[in-house]
């Protein structure tokens, strides 16, 4: 399948990012998306508290929002599935703390916020599971091993 993946980055960052295009090339192919497209927004904390304040009206930073789209585009009849807001601080902090790369990081970040923008969900514990079960399938794919203690359900 033919995906656009637009990465975005709008915050400075000296860590290698990793090849988010393939992770996320990954994910769509592994849940059979329709070709289509999505953007991945590396940017500060700050501007992912304001969107979080804004669209989810919680006033605190967080590592990934997503933005749902769906419309489809009268040219290429191709899906724009949405965007993917992380905050590279915050992942980067998060990384640290879990004595991993930040391109480790941001690989999780980016298949989370893909499967959130395919539907999937993490309320309910078997949703949960399953969203994890993804995760860790697509991580181990491309090398990102992680202690089971981080996908506790």
């Amino acid at each position: 399948m033919t995906y656009q993946i637009q990465i975005i980055r709008d915050y400075p960052c000296k860590d290698p990012i990793g090849d988010l295009e393939s992770v996320t090339q990954a994910v769509l192919e592994h849940e059979n998306a329709a070709p289509g497209g999505l953007s991945i927004v590396l940017t500060s904390g700050e501007k992912v508290r304001e969107l979080n304040r804004r669209f989810a009206h919680i006033d605190q930073a967080t590592d990934v929002l997503t933005f749902s789209d769906g419309s489809i585009s009268p040219e290429t009849e191709r899906v724009y599935y949405g965007d993917i807001t992380i905050a590279l601080p915050i992942a980067q902090q998060h990384a640290e703390q879990a004595k991993h790369t930040l391109a480790a990081e941001l690989a999780l970040l980016s298949i989370h916020g893909v499967l959130h923008l395919l539907g999937h969900d993490h309320q309910e514990t078997e949703e949960r599971k399953d969203m994890w079960r993804i995760q860790t399938k697509i991580m181990d794919k491309f090398g990102y091993a992680f202690e089971p203690s981080e996908y506790e359900v």
